[in-house]
C-alpha cells in the first residue's frame, strides 16, 4: 500500500503534517538547529520520526551521525555513504532509508545498496518516466521511495547561497547565520 511521506524542514511544515493526520515524518532541519525540538514535538504527535543526514560529510564531521543517533529515530534518511556505515554499526539500528542523493538510476546500483543494508531506496530525479519503470520492474518497487513533489535542496557548504547572497561572510564561519534569521523561498514561473 502507497504511504505519503513528508519531508518537513520548518516547524510550521511539521505542524502542517501533523493536522494532515500522517503517521510519519522526515525531518530535515538546516544545521539541526531545534532538531531535537522537533523530534519531540513529532512524538508527541504520536508519528514515526525519520531523520535526514547531511548531504555531504567530509573528514572530522563525523559527530553529525552521532548528533542524530542521539535522537533514537526510527529511521535515517541516509545522503551518504558514511552515514551508511555509521548506523549499520549501532545496536539498536533504525531503519535505513537511502535518499535520491545516492543517485540510484539502475538495477546493479539499487541490488549493490540494498545488499549493503539499506532498507528502502530513492530513485534517482534524473530518471524519466520510462527509466523510473524499468528501474522498479527490474527490482522490489515495495523497497523503492518515489519523490512527487520537492522543493528545491539547499545546500550549506562553503559556497552556501545564504552566505553568498545575505551576508558579507564567505562561508558559514563568517555569513553571521543569515539562515537562521531568514526565510527564503523561490517562484516558479507560474508565481508558485
Amino acid at each position: 500500500e502507497p504511504q505519503l511521506l513528508p519531508l518537513c524542514r520548518s516547524d510550521e511544515q511539521l505542524e502542517a503534517a501533523i493536522a494532515a493526520g500522517v503517521a510519519e515524518v522526515e525531518l530535515d532541519w538546516m544545521e539541526m538547529v531545534g532538531l531535537a525540538r522537533a523530534v519531540a514535538r513529532a512524538r508527541s504527535a504520536g508519528l514515526r520520526v525519520t531523520l535526514a543526514t547531511v548531504r555531504v560529510q567530509k573528514p572530522g564531521e563525523e559527530s553529525y551521525d552521532q548528533r542524530l543517533a542521539a535522537l533514537e529515530p526510527d529511521a535515517v534518511l541516509v545522503r551518504h555513504w558514511g552515514a551508511l556505515v555509521h548506523f549499520q554499526g549501532l545496536p539498536a539500528r533504525p531503519l535505513l532509508h537511502g535518499d535520491f542523493s545516492l543517485n540510484v538510476t539502475n538495477s546493479i546500483t539499487a541490488a549493490e545498496l540494498l545488499a549493503r543494508g539499506l532498507d528502502t531506496l530513492t530513485a534517482s530525479h534524473d530518471l524519466d518516466p520510462t527509466q523510473l519503470c524499468a528501474l522498479l520492474d527490474a527490482g522490489e518497487p515495495a523497497r523503492f521511495t518515489l519523490v512527487l513533489h520537492q522543493r528545491m535542496a539547499t545546500f550549506h557548504t562553503e559556497h552556501c547561497v545564504y552566505a553568498h547572497l545575505l551576508s558579507q561572510g564567505r562561508d558559514f564561519n563568517t555569513c553571521g547565520r543569515p539562515c537562521e534569521q531568514r526565510r527564503i523561498a523561490l517562484r516558479d514561473t507560474r508565481g508558485r
